[in-house]
């Protein structure tokens, strides 16, 4: 698991599954962390392609222009190894800030608004990626 922290939040991001990220983000979300969040990313995803990718933002307070604006430039740049997304969403601000990203790359975020909802996407992505593994 990879963490990084500034005064006003944190991010980790940690594989889950063979094909599976997960990244949680705590607090508030500022651009400078957007460098982290890239290389992280490419260290944790190894390069692999299909990726299915959960964000938990449940505990995101909110979030920078500048955090939107690098975030989205960041997606649209791993878009093509991306499966799917699904995000834990509680905030109507960071709601909207993940349906504004969305639409900016051109790919639909599945938001969830229960730990319940993610934490089932989230086991079925990494059976499926376990089952993945055993066809291989």
């Amino acid at each position: 698991m990879l963490v990084h922290r500034w005064e006003r939040g944190e991010l980790w991001l940690w594989r889950a599954g063979r094909n599976v990220i997960v990244v949680k983000h705590v607090g508030y979300a500022e651009g400078a962390c957007v460098a982290f969040l890239a290389e992280a990313f490419d260290t944790v995803s190894e390069g692999e392609h299909d990726l299915d990718v959960f964000i938990d933002c449940q505990e995101q307070t909110g979030f920078d222009m500048a955090f939107r604006d690098r975030v989205a430039d960041w997606a649209r740049s791993v878009q093509p190894r991306v499966r799917s997304v699904c995000a834990l969403v509680r905030s109507r601000i960071v709601g909207f800030g993940v349906a504004v990203v969305s639409v900016l790359i051109g790919r639909i975020t599945t938001m969830v608004a229960t730990e319940e909802a993610f934490a089932r996407k989230l086991a079925a992505a990494v059976r499926g990626s376990l089952e993945d593994d055993d066809a291989a």
